[in-house]
This record gives C-alpha cells, sequence and structure tokens, in this order.
C-alpha cells in the first residue's frame, strides 16, 4: 500500500486486487473455491470491513485533503493543479486520480474541494 495515493487504477487492475485479496483471504481461512461460500460471507467471517480497492480509494482521498491544504508554492499542491496541453494517443484510457473515487462515493466535486481546506470537515 505504500504509495497508493498515486497509483492510477483502471477497472481491470481493480479487478485483479479484489481477486487477489480474495484468494488470500480464502487462504488464511482455509476454504475453497469449491465450497462455494460467497466473498461477503467470508469478508464477514475474517472481520474484513473494507477491501483493498476501498482502502486505497480512501487513501487517495486523505492524500488529496493534505495537498489542497498545501501552500500552493509547493510542488505536489502545482502539480495537482497544473492543466497540461496535448492531444492524447489513440486508443489510451485517460486516468483521472480523485475525480472516479469522488464519484463512486457520492460526492460533489467542488464541494468536496472546498471542504477539504478545512480539516474539521
Amino acid at each position: 500500500m505504500y504509495g497508493a495515493e498515486y497509483w492510477t487504477f483502471r477497472k481491470e487492475d481493480d479487478r485483479r486486487i479484489f481477486t487477489t485479496e480474495m484468494g488470500w483471504s480464502r487462504k488464511l481461512a482455509g476454504v475453497s473455491r469449491r465450497q462455494r461460500k460467497k466473498n461477503e460471507d467470508m469478508r464477514l467471517d475474517l472481520s474484513q470491513m473494507e477491501t483493498m480497492v476501498q482502502k486505497i480509494q480512501r487513501c487517495r482521498l486523505q492524500w488529496l485533503g493534505r495537498v489542497k491544504r498545501m501552500n500552493n508554492s509547493r510542488l505536489p499542491a502545482k502539480a495537482f493543479s497544473i492543466l497540461v496541453s496535448g492531444i492524447r494517443s489513440q486508443g489510451r484510457q485517460r486516468k483521472r486520480l480523485m475525480k472516479e473515487d469522488l464519484h463512486q462515493r457520492g460526492s460533489n466535486v467542488p464541494q468536496v474541494l472546498e471542504c477539504v481546506k478545512d480539516r474539521k470537515k
């Protein structure tokens, strides 16, 4: 999880991480795939409240708060707010770090960006 704040994922990457995590969880619990136990039940048995993908998303949103509270002269704040011009190569998927995480949690992007400036909120 080191450096997870900077990772960008495609849906395929999320699926692979989730599959690997469930494989590890099944191995820890001693349950094989043939026993046909649901993933949700496995997580409840192991007291695992959130998946690895959800933990990574939470880390990214915490990092967003740190960057937004930084002085604008610092490099991470500059890099986050810069607009890059140019055209992407054909077929390459766009990478959006925070926007997708906020939408998945049902949050409004401008409202959250204003809210993170106050740490208590």
